[in-house]
């Protein structure tokens, strides 16, 4: 992974493959779990929901009083329970009530008609953000976002997948003289103590098939490159010219499919380049 670190170390090639830090561990989409994390995720969007059907229902019993006799409801505070009622089905999407009552009053049907249009525009971003939680969470098999503030996940000491996933705000407990399976074997003791392990996808590809029930949760695909003394120019020079041509003629896509080739969809588009 390039760096600024190594740039005043080491010279990189052209780039020969996609590459992604990835976090290994168990898979964990039960439909339990899945509905709890978006619930706890949209938890201020519903009640944001419920406080805006209450102020609608105080509203249409201001504005538009005469929805009483179209209801007849002659106590006032049955009549401003009901049109809260009313305000707080239509934010859930059942606008029934809200219909059959009106009245054909000017102020009656400009109030409807705007509540109408602020339902709709609520109820459409809520399942646009319900959606985009599902997809975050189907990606991440198992991993929320909350996860990633409180629990730590197993890294290689001085790893730039390490590091990287701890400047995007994940936390990191470093190992030295460890391996990757090491680390593996540490979190699969620890799964309620650890996410999972941080490493190249490259690198953890092989639990996928050596360890039943460990998947990857990407984040984030750059360009890997091969690195070369910075002195050696010329054969740098080389070297990027051999890379081109095997790009070139696809047999550098051929190589990468036989080792990388993955059906998963959230896999980094490893051999595109």
């Amino acid at each position: 992974m390039q760096n600024k670190t190594r740039d005043h170390k080491v010279n990189y090639t052209v780039p020969i493959t996609i590459d992604a830090f990835a976090v290994y561990h168990y898979s964990d989409t039960s439909v339990t779990e899945v509905f709890k994390d978006v619930l706890f995720q949209i938890g201020y969007l519903i009640l944001i929901l419920i406080i805006l059907g209450i102020v609608t229902g105080i509203l249409l019993f201001l504005v538009d009083p005469n929805r009483s006799k179209a209801t007849n409801i002659k106590s006032r505070k049955v009549f401003l329970l009901r049109s809260i009622m009313t305000g707080i089905s239509t934010f859930f999407g059942e606008a029934g009530f809200l219909f059959e009552n009106s009245t054909s009053s000017i102020k009656g049907l400009i109030a409807v008609s705007i509540i109408m249009l602020i339902a709709v525009i609520f109820l459409q971003f809520m399942q646009a953000e319900i959606t985009s939680l599902l997809i975050d969470r189907k990606m991440g098999k198992g991993i929320s976002p909350t996860e990633i503030k409180i629990k730590p996940v197993l890294g290689h000491e001085g790893y730039a997948h390490t590091t990287r996933w701890e400047e995007n705000g994940g936390l990191v407990e470093r190992h030295k003289g460890k391996n990757n399976t090491d680390l593996l074997e540490i979190y699969k003791k620890n799964p309620d103590k650890y996410l999972g392990v941080v490493l190249s996808y490259y690198d953890g590809y092989p639990f996928i098939d050596l360890h039943p029930g460990i998947t990857a949760s990407v984040f984030g695909n750059s360009p890997s490159c091969m690195i070369y003394n910075p002195n050696k120019v010329r054969f740098g020079e080389d070297l990027n010219k051999g890379l081109l041509h095997i790009r070139a003629t696809k047999e550098k896509q051929k190589i990468c499919r036989s080792y990388f080739g993955s059906d998963d969809p959230n896999a980094p588009p490893a051999c595109t380049l």
